[in-house]
């Protein structure tokens, strides 16, 4: 498998006529989010070809350049995803891609949160200053969210726009003016531990919020975007009392995902593409907020008011809240949708901005 693998990145390298760019993002391992962000760059970067960043000896890289008059990689870019800070092993990557490509970016990048974090995960280390130091040989840095722009910023990194999650230019052109009624999406997964509070815990509540919506009428259709959280999906299940769940897993692809969501008259989810894709198809939405990053991309839609800690889920609340949002709908349809298209507007840009610098090096 390995030497297939290694003889098909050989084939793509060998054809002088593909522009591509390096690509550094946790893709292949069938979650929805990480293929809708490789998806998002893309459509952002149409007619060029994305691949992981492969590496080649000096002699065969000057070989290449003189026989094809091209950089085998005249750009790389630090792909969608919580990457920044979060991980030794993005830092390496990355510290590649800077020394081998001449144009480095980032486009709608998350930034992880040091004080989470620091304080739920042992083997985490703070390498802020480390990808700081980097980030200032990128010609481009975009991040996902305000929060996350705020602690590059206190580092020492100016040049920071805040751009959005990738993932937004995939929202559709026009929304469902209506849905099935009372319907309510759902979705939670595993976080190996790392949450606000605990998995149980925040099981137990989004479970009593969707027994109550039940007594009021409700239905719910639950959305599974990583096959490894189908085990917290059907205990929410038994939890609620549903002996037989409406379950779809949807791990690839992007189309049936968002055909699914437009179905909901609202959703509340924890994994944040879930909601993302929610969003994409204009359906109002809860942010269960597992993470910090949750939090950093609702902000950056002006959405903070519809996420709440999983720590700190107020039953009554959200189930209120719900039905606030179906009665409500168009209006916040409405709100979101502004937001979406400014944001898909600084995707847009800072693609056009990136493909100008690539361009002369390519």
């Amino acid at each position: 498998m390995k030497l297939l693998k290694k003889a098909k990145i050989y084939w793509e390298l060998g054809n002088p006529f593909k522009r591509r760019i390096a690509y550094i993002g946790w893709t292949g391992h069938e979650n929805l989010g990480d293929e809708m962000l490789l998806e998002a760059y893309k459509r952002l970067f149409a007619g060029y070809h994305f691949m992981p960043l492969f590496h080649l000896s000096p002699g065969k890289k000057a070989l290449y350049k003189r026989l094809t008059g091209r950089e085998v990689f005249p750009a790389g870019c630090l792909g969608g995803g919580t990457l920044i800070n979060r991980d030794k092993g993005y830092l390496r990557e990355f510290a590649r891609l800077v020394k081998e490509c001449p144009t480095r970016f980032c486009l709608g990048t998350g930034v992880a949160n040091p004080e989470f974090w620091a304080a739920g995960q042992k083997d985490w280390e703070d390498d802020l200053r480390a990808w700081v130091e980097l980030l200032r040989q990128a010609q481009f840095v975009g991040v996902r969210g305000p929060m996350g722009a705020g602690v590059l910023k206190e580092a020492g990194l100016q040049n920071v726009e805040v751009v959005g999650d990738s993932a937004l230019i995939l929202a559709r052109e026009s929304y469902r003016t209506t849905a099935e009624e009372k319907l309510l999406g759902v979705n939670v997964g595993t976080s190996r531990g790392n949450v606000w509070g605990t998995e149980d815990e925040m099981l137990d509540r989004i479970a009593q919020v969707c027994r109550a919506l039940r007594s009021r009428g409700w239905t719910i259709l639950f959305l599974c975007v990583w096959p490894y959280d189908m085990d917290s999906i059907t205990a929410l299940a038994k939890l609620i009392g549903i002996h037989e769940p409406e379950i779809h897993l949807i791990a690839t692809d992007v189309e049936h995902a968002l055909d699914v969501c437009e179905r909901c008259t609202t959703f509340i989810g924890m994994k944040l593409h879930s909601v993302v894709t929610a969003l994409c198809a204009g359906v109002p939405s809860i942010m269960i907020e597992y993470r910090p990053k949750c939090r950093d991309f609702m902000a950056s839609l002006n959405l903070q008011k519809y996420s709440f800690r999983s720590d700190a889920l107020d039953v009554d609340h959200l189930v209120n809240l719900s039905e606030w949002l179906a009665s409500n709908r168009t209006a916040v349809q409405d709100e979101t949708r502004k937001r979406i298209i400014e944001f898909k507007q600084r995707l847009t840009d800072g693609a056009s901005k990136i493909k100008e610098i690539i361009r002369p090096a390519s």
